[in-house]
């Protein structure tokens, strides 16, 4: 596999170093070690087993929110092993310092170790580059966004749940953002996070929108009871594609599944992740 060199300038190549093996080699499930930058940092990896289809699979990075880790992270959300069963390869690196979380101030360093994991995991041939996905929760959610909009050739969609950081573009990937609208850590009117003054949740979507080369104005719908989309497509400047904003009315900060309102995040990630050609069909997270 061979993946752009599309990080900051100067930066690591996500995958560059690591050509695809001939064949699919799955790596172990659990936990794995990596030293990057002088620094030993962990990631888990959870492998679809025999029921699925022999790899090369879809890829999905998952990234915890600050205070969290990435094997509570899979557990509670349903991309660890739970999420293997879908048939995607699933990759939840963990952030580093106390509390743990990401490096706000020096992205660039998550950014190489995230690189660093996704070589490893390219050399057992066994993920499809056409099928990457990036999703985070919180903190988590603003690395995910700054993967996909560093990474747009790379990163085919992102979901970001409960910070919806902005990006600049241009990308080409379908951006899934899903927020609660009485969040009171990054509220959905907008305010300061880490120093960051953000939109409201609309204003950010937008501007994804804008960067995705959406097409005119979004159409929106109701999902009952509570939940409201917007939807711009078709986006990537005529090739196809959306970005969506699922509003969650009364929804809190955190990772919103279909047992707290009427859009499940994981059902979402792990059906379009694992689509064939053509649109992913998410009605079946909508209830």
């Amino acid at each position: 596999m061979v993946l752009a060199d599309v990080g900051a300038p100067g930066g690591p190549a996500l995958g560059a170093s690591a050509p695809a093996a001939a064949a699919c080699a799955p790596p172990e499930t659990g936990e794995h070690r990596l030293v990057v930058g002088g620094s030993e940092r962990g990631y888990v990896v959870a492998v679809p087993g025999q029921e699925v289809a022999a790899g090369p699979w879809p890829l999905v990075v998952a990234l915890h929110g600050t205070g969290g880790s990435a094997s509570r992270f899979g557990d509670v959300s349903g991309l660890g092993p739970e999420g293997a069963t879908a048939g995607a390869l699933m990759v939840l690196p963990d952030g580093t310092g106390d509390p743990r979380g990401w490096i706000h101030a020096d992205r660039d360093r998550d950014l190489e170790f995230v690189d660093a994991v996704l070589d490893e995991i390219a050399m057992s041939g066994c993920v499809d580059a056409e099928r990457i996905w990036v999703t985070g929760v919180s903190a988590g959610s603003a690395m995910a966004a700054a993967l996909v909009c560093d990474r747009s050739d790379v990163v085919g969609a992102v979901l970001v749940a409960a910070l919806p950081a902005p990006c600049d573009g241009p990308v080409s990937a379908d951006v899934y953002v899903v927020h609660g609208t009485a969040d009171d850590i990054v509220p959905y009117g907008g305010g300061d996070f880490n120093g960051d003054d953000l939109g409201t949740v609309p204003e950010v979507a937008a501007g994804w929108a804008v960067a995705a080369g959406c097409d005119g104005p979004p159409a929106g719908r109701g999902v009952e009871p509570d939940v409201f989309v917007l939807e711009w497509s078709p986006c990537h400047h005529g090739d196809g594609g959306l970005v969506s904003l699922y509003s969650v009315i009364g929804g809190g900060h955190g990772w919103l599944t279909d047992g707290e309102a009427a859009i499940d995040a994981t059902c979402l990630v792990l059906a379009a992740a694992t689509a064939g050609d053509g649109a992913p069909d998410v009605g079946g997270c909508e209830a």
